[in-house]
């Protein structure tokens, strides 16, 4: 059989070149459709349907017919649709109105007698350092302003300028109904009553009646550059308006008289508030110790027998309009007192604005000024009053002839 085939090959073959190759392609496609031929007629019967052009259906199949199914498709799930995010929105204006952005609120410091004001107003922001350059500083600018940084240790070959000699007392005045204010102007607590008869200190032939003080806290003055958690500043005026101040330097010790006083008159000291401008507290005749300026210097502690040091300078007035010509007296000792009796005047000063860094001036040049050490005298310990008064009175000097006041001829104690 496989020469029958090998016979129609060559056959086919000696065919046009066109149609022996469809032929030859015609045979080998029957040959993978019909199996092999048994006998020879099977193999002539092939032979002739070659000859006459194909099968039954006169077609020639020269390559099998493929047809290609797709395959099948996976079933997608829908995807959804992501939902619209909402647009921030937006307050419509009216057009040409500018939209309003409130600012944040400043304070109104304080001026000089606690009133709220932009033109006027200072305040210890800046402890002092920007009050040369408004116009109501203008005179802070000076060359012998306060307060300034002490040395301890005065090399003045044991020089003394003179003795300032102290008489404050409680004014006999007072009664329980008595009245004074006690006042927070947004610069300091103090007292300020031209009405009240605190005492006097006398230099030289010159009397000083004190008339205004005022807290610090921290200190003012500074010695060998330490500050001291507060001071009380005394005014004083003589009948020509040249000013002496007194300054007393408190640490924390024992209790002291006068603070103590006002810790009890007043539990609750006056805060500056910028809606309520200068804050008061009344205060009694009831509290006859809180006008008395002598127990600021215990004189039971210096008296008899001792005396008190003082650093003496020529300053000035330590806020606007920092005037000049200012002669002041420095405790060159700190006072004691209770970490509670300060505490209680410091809060007060630090609860406000104007003053919540402190309402202390920084120290300033001392320049070519020079440093005295200065002693301190008391009229006598015993309470008397009326040195000043017109007809018999009582002095309180010394025994020892060493009189401050010429006119002081009587000496009968009350």
């Amino acid at each position: 059989m496989r020469a029958t085939w090998a016979f129609l090959f060559l056959l086919v073959s000696a065919h046009k070149p066109a149609g022996g190759a469809l032929l030859r392609k015609a045979l080998l496609n029957g040959r993978e459709r019909f199996p092999r031929f048994e006998t020879l007629e099977e193999c002539e019967q092939a032979y002739e349907k070659l000859l006459t052009g194909g099968d039954a259906q006169g077609e020639v199949v020269v390559e099998p017919r493929y047809i290609e199914t797709p395959a099948p498709k996976k079933e997608e799930k829908p995807t959804e649709a992501p939902k619209p995010t909402e647009a921030p929105k937006i307050k419509a204006a009216p057009v040409g109105e500018p939209v309003k952005v409130e600012a944040e609120k400043t304070y109104l410091p304080p001026d000089s007698s606690g009133k709220p004001s932009n033109a006027n107003g200072w305040d210890y922001g800046k402890h002092g350092d920007d009050w040369a350059s408004s116009e109501q500083g203008a005179g802070c600018s000076g060359d012998k302003q306060s307060p300034i940084d002490i040395v301890k240790f005065v090399d003045i070959a044991g020089q003394t300028k003179s003795v300032l000699w102290f008489d404050y007392y409680a004014d006999p005045r007072l009664a329980n109904t008595s009245e004074a204010q006690l006042e927070n102007c947004g610069h300091g607590i103090g007292l300020n009553d031209p009405s009240l008869d605190l005492g006097y200190v006398k230099l030289g032939a010159a009397e000083y009646e004190a008339y205004e003080y005022e807290f610090h806290a921290p200190s003012e003055h500074t010695i060998d550059g330490s500050a001291f958690p507060l001071e009380l500043q005394i005014l004083h005026k003589d009948p020509k308006g040249n000013v002496l101040a007194v300054s007393v330097l408190f640490k924390y010790g024992a209790s002291n008289p006068f603070l103590a006083s006002i810790k009890e008159a007043v539990p609750e000291l006056p805060v500056w508030t910028e809606e309520t401008g200068t804050a008061k507290a009344t205060v009694t005749g009831e509290y006859a110790d809180f006008f008395d300026l002598e127990a600021v210097l215990p004189v039971k502690h210096i008296h008899p027998g001792k005396d008190l040091s003082f650093y003496n300078y020529e300053g000035s007035l330590t806020q606007p309009p920092c005037t000049q010509g200012v002669d002041w007296w420095v405790t060159a000792e700190a006072q004691d007192a209770t970490k509670e009796e300060i505490q209680h005047i410091k809060k007060a000063i630090m609860a406000g604005e104007p003053t919540k860094k402190g309402n202390n001036r920084n120290a300033q040049p001392i320049g070519s000024r020079q440093i005295l050490v200065g002693h301190t005298g008391f009229q006598h310990h015993i309470k008397a009053y009326g040195h000043k008064k017109d007809g018999p009175h009582v002095s309180r000097g010394y025994a020892t002839q060493d009189l401050p006041w010429k006119n002081a001829t009587h000496w009968t104690a009350v």
